[in-house]
């Protein structure tokens, strides 16, 4: 706390300083920048394109203090960024309203995030940190035709600096609150054999003592360390060849989880041998439910399993690009290998009542080759093909889950394994549930898009992509805790080919040489998938592809000598069979859980992006994104009447699509002595959204939140002064609920059912949430010195 209050003074400071410096002798110049795009295989700029792009350069993201993707929240227009805690670098994107959230990698994400052009097939991973880092892109709305990978929302783009070939070193240390320390570096090495050579490393270490255990146990430590190795041969005009490898190990904490179950869920027990009572062992119930957790305390867990995670990621990049007879050519080829292992106290209690352990291999080879020509003056366009394949295994067991549903009356008392249970009596008390799954998927698809220059006022482009999807599915559960299966393993096995055509297409007129105004229509899909949580044949079933379709009217200008940019867009989404996770009744009459295609969704909104530069020294940006969010369709089976559907859409929300979210940002830089001051101020707010449609707690409250940055530079030295969510703003992401019909099928055959009917209904177990980030105050010094070999 005194080095929170000692740097935020300290910043303050500093502020003041600016406000009496004057400015007349700057040496820097704020300007409008020219933001640029190669989604179409050549360079254009973003304020020409029928599309709404966001471009943030390497001095935006250094000068505004962004460190990871996290901390574009809120900066792009109607992005909300939510972390999963449960897999390293999670997370759950949505951008206009339309997002994903599912840890499994048997999932894609509806956003798409490619580094240096290779897609990141899971939500592991995601959230990349941002350090030697030239731009990112981000495209809203869906992206059907040019992401290699699906991207029903949009697409995040993020290119890293090349080698140069000229010696020169970077060097960033951070330290910070909860002992957070943070070493960065770039190494370029001068060419050699007309190679030139990039080494990078980064890493991070931090007690994270934000959330603390009851118990007295550390909780949410960071560690990661990565390595990157790029090596660039560029001596002929007609191409260029770039391999790079990168090497992460990740040795954090599985964050914590809050418990804020109530009486409704079935057990959330701290102690139930010291208090037997059903009110005791449930958490704290309140009049206002969802806003006390078991622990009284956003900043205290009661967690007793372990947290312990490992983390390993190899990575392969090979980029070729050339020119020849004409026609400009890039070839991509990606592989990324990842092995993790973690543990979870799922049930966010001290009651050993639910906690898992994971095991998971993944691995993805991907291919991108694009060909760019140009049929006459008029005409351009660009022709390509996409492979790609993921091969994915999990063991995972879910431990002491099945004894305590045994306990409750929720499942046959006794061993589940007669046999076993006769040897080792033992057994009776240590009953798990374990999933070995294993998934492979392709995505194979041939591509092409034109632009058609009407005249200098009209131009329009039309694109189209042809996909095949395959998905192999192979699960063993064990045991089944079932009357009708006692004691064995269930073999599920699906494959499944899909085929589908996505594509967009818009139209543009030039105003004049300061604006334009366009529209544009896309359709882009999810791949179909299976459920990994499945216990039966039934639960385990194909689901269908998700579709979105987009609709987008804008406008694009800068005014003012090119001193006021101003971007607009009108757009509508519709989502068309979204997978959602549910419980159903099946033909045994057993109550499972599974995932199906059974809502639709309609958003539509509209972003609003501006830049201004008053003053040379002075530069203002703002992100406004506005969306109206509802289910048109929402049936799930009626569990009390066989056969029937209801309908939910009248009474849920989509989640993460909050009616408002908001940021400006102000930068401002003074000559101070030998050197520039540089100051930055950002301002967001979020208006309230769901996290999870089905929860009556899973509502993140609406929110602001406050970041500055005061730094000096001088020479070869940058000094920074930082504190993110300087005003401490606290709230809970990511609530989601658990019942025993997602652990174990639930027969209505069920010892306890003819006396106590209810016994036989889905009951919960546990709700959980995680908390965000706190205030996160610290002291940065780059040193770029110069060097000679």
């Amino acid at each position: 706390m005194t080095v929170t209050m000692t740097m935020t003074s300290s910043l303050s400071r500093m502020m003041c300083l600016m406000m009496m410096t004057s400015i007349a002798h700057a040496t820097e110049n704020y300007q409008l920048s020219e933001q640029t795009t190669n989604m179409r295989a050549r360079t254009e700029s973003i304020q020409w394109i029928s599309e709404s792009i966001t471009v943030l350069s390497k001095d935006d993201i250094e000068s505004t203090f962004r460190r990871t993707l996290e901390d574009l929240d809120g900066y792009i227009p109607g992005m909300v960024f939510d972390t999963l805690g449960s897999t390293p670098q999670g997370a759950a994107i949505a951008i206009r309203g339309i997002h994903s959230n599912r840890a499994s990698k048997g999932f894609e994400p509806a956003v798409a995030v490619m580094m240096d052009g290779v897609y990141v097939g899971t939500h592991t991973g995601q959230n990349q940190t941002l350090f030697d880092i030239e731009r990112i892109e981000v495209r809203r709305g869906t992206q059907g035709t040019f992401t290699a990978a699906p991207a029903e929302a949009g697409a995040i783009y993020i290119e890293r600096t090349k080698p140069t070939g000229v010696a020169d070193l970077t060097i960033r240390l951070g330290l910070g609150d909860y002992s957070r320390k943070d070493l960065d570096a770039v190494l370029n090495l001068p060419m050699i054999y007309g190679i030139a050579t990039k080494i990078t490393g980064s890493f991070l270490e931090s007690d994270n003592e934000e959330i603390s255990n009851v118990s007295g146990r550390e909780e949410n430590t960071e560690e990661r360390t990565a390595i990157s190795l790029s090596f660039l041969w560029d001596q002929r005009e007609d191409i260029s060849i770039q391999y790079t490898y990168d090497t992460e190990d990740d040795r954090s904490d599985t964050p914590a989880l809050i418990n804020f179950s109530t009486l409704a869920d079935l057990v959330c027990v701290p102690d139930p041998a010291n208090n037997p009572t059903v009110a005791a062992n449930c958490g704290t119930p309140t009049t206002s439910p969802g806003l006390q957790p078991e622990s009284g305390s956003l900043e205290f867990s009661t967690q007793n399993f372990s947290n312990r995670r490992k983390f390993e990621g190899r990575y392969h990049t090979l980029r070729i690009e050339g020119e020849f007879n004409g026609f400009k050519y890039t070839s991509i080829t990606g592989y990324r290998a990842t092995d993790e292992k973690f543990d979870q106290d799922l049930d966010g209690t001290s009651s050993d009542f639910y906690s898992s352990t994971f095991d998971q291999d993944y691995e993805q080879l991907s291919s991108e080759f694009t060909v760019l020509g140009q049929w006459s003056d008029n005409l351009t366009y660009v022709v390509g093909g996409y492979l790609f394949n993921t091969k994915y295994d999990l063991i995972r067991n879910d431990l002491f889950i099945l004894n305590k549903l045994q306990e409750a009356g929720r499942l046959e008392p006794g061993c589940l394994d007669p046999p076993a249970c006769l040897s080792d009596p033992e057994i009776v008390r240590n009953q798990t549930r374990t999933i070995d799954s294993s998934q492979d998927a392709s995505i194979t698809s041939i591509f092409g898009h034109a632009d058609y220059f009407i005249n200098d006022q009209w131009s329009a482009d039309f694109g189209l992509r042809f996909n095949r999807y395959e998905k192999e599915f192979v699960q063993i559960v064990s045991p089944i805790a079932t009357v009708t299966l006692p004691g064995t393993n269930l073999l599920l096995r699906n494959d499944e080919i899909t085929y589908r055509t996505s594509g967009s297409g818009g139209l543009r007129f030039k105003v004049d040489d300061s604006a334009m105004i366009y529209f544009r229509y896309g359709v882009d899909y999810t791949p179909a998938g299976f459920y990994d949580n499945a216990t039966s044949a039934e639960s385990a079933s194909f689901h269908r592809v998700q579709t979105t379709q987009s609709l987008e009217i804008g406008m694009k200008s800068h005014w003012y000598d090119d001193r006021l940019r101003l971007n607009f867009s009108y757009f509508q989404n519709y989502q068309d069979d979204k997978v959602e996770e549910f419980t159903t009744l099946t033909s045994a009459g057993n109550f499972e859980a599974t995932a199906d295609n059974i809502s639709q969704i309609e958003v539509t909104g509209f972003d609003l992006e501006f830049e201004y530069v008053p003053l040379t020294n002075l530069y203002f940006r703002g992100a406004y994104g506005h969306t109206n969010a509802s289910y048109r369709d929402y049936d799930v089976a009626d569990l009390a009447n066989a056969g029937q559907v209801l309908d939910l859409s009248s009474i849920v929300d989509p989640a993460r699509s909050p009616s408002d979210t908001l940021y400006i940002t102000g930068q401002y830089f003074t000559p101070v002595a030998e050197g520039v001051l540089h100051l930055f101020v950002g301002y967001k707010f979020v208006q309230g959204y769901e996290t999870n449609p089905l929860l009556t707690r899973g509502t993140v409250r609406s929110y602001a939140t406050l970041d500055l940055s005061a730094e000096y530079r001088i020479n070869d030295f940058t000094i920074r002064l930082f504190s993110q969510n300087a005003i401490d703003k606290r709230y809970l992401t990511s609530f989601e609920g658990t019942n025993d019909a997602q652990i174990a099928s639930i027969s209505a055959n069920q010892i306890g059912c003819t006396a106590d009917p209810a016994l036989c209904a889905i009951q919960g177990i546990s709700t959980i949430a995680e908390v965000n980030r706190p205030r996160y105050t610290g002291i940065e010094v780059i040193w770029k010195p110069q060097i000679r070999f």
